[in-house]
């Protein structure tokens, strides 16, 4: 893949894993777009303000993206929330947002932006998926499966527009972020290893722990929800 000279539109790019990469892609020597609530901080870069879980405000900043950012030829979904339900009677109304956020919001870029990267040459999606895609954190059941979720479709869109459009899974363990302040490492080390992992065209990138939970749970799914719940990934 190009190390510079993209434009990429960056999904929940104003905090953690988003706004470091969207700072390593500028650092690179690309155009970054940054969709989110609030504009980042002492970084160059266009911005959109969107509600990521409102669909009307997607519609718009798609709209503009189509209109007035034609070269856009890399899209990161990174947006994410992460919810625990109070109870299974709680369930929908609790954990809706990671539904509203992970898949739905996800999807829809990469439906409404799809005509733009199949234009552009040395186009690529990459999903920010999570080490629960792999074996779910049985007190995080609906982020778990949403993360799952995004895990099997970048699987799948991989081989779909195999040749047309290059398809990344950015899959990482716990990370010291807003969602995650208390453990994991750091936001520079998962994208330092990123980078290294796209300088390779390497498409799934499960890191550190997780590529131990990955071989684990090819063996035995139990034997990896266990690992899940001995040590948060």
């Amino acid at each position: 893949m190009n190390q510079s000279g993209n434009t990429v539109v960056v999904t929940g790019g104003s905090k953690g894993i988003g706004l470091g990469l969207a700072k390593k892609f500028i650092a690179e020597g690309s155009k970054v777009i940054v969709i989110a609530r609030s504009k980042p901080e002492n970084l160059d870069c266009d911005f959109f303000s969107c509600d990521l879980t409102n669909e009307d405000e997607r519609n718009l900043v798609i709209d503009h993206l189509l209109k007035d950012h034609r070269d856009t030829n890399i899209l990161i979904n990174n947006a994410g929330s992460q919810n625990s339900a109070n109870g299974i009677e709680n369930l929908y109304t609790d954990t809706k947002k990671d539904i509203d956020l992970n898949i739905i919001a996800m999807m829809h870029f990469i439906s409404g932006l799809y005509p733009l990267l199949k234009e552009n040459t040395n186009s690529a999606i990459i999903n920010v998926s999570s080490g629960y895609a792999i074996s779910p954190n049985v007190y995080l059941p609906i982020y778990s499966a949403s993360k799952s979720f995004v895990h099997s479709l970048t699987m799948s869109l991989r081989k779909t527009l195999e040749g047309n459009v290059a398809v990344f899974d950015l899959c990482p363990p716990a990370v010291k972020t807003d969602m995650n302040p208390h453990e994991g490492m750091s936001v520079d080390e998962l994208v330092k290893i990123f980078w290294k992992a796209w300088k390779k065209n390497q498409f799934f990138i499960p890191v550190r722990e997780v590529k131990i939970l990955n071989l684990v749970t090819r063996l035995s799914k139990n034997l990896g929800m266990k690992l899940v719940s001995k040590q948060r990934l």
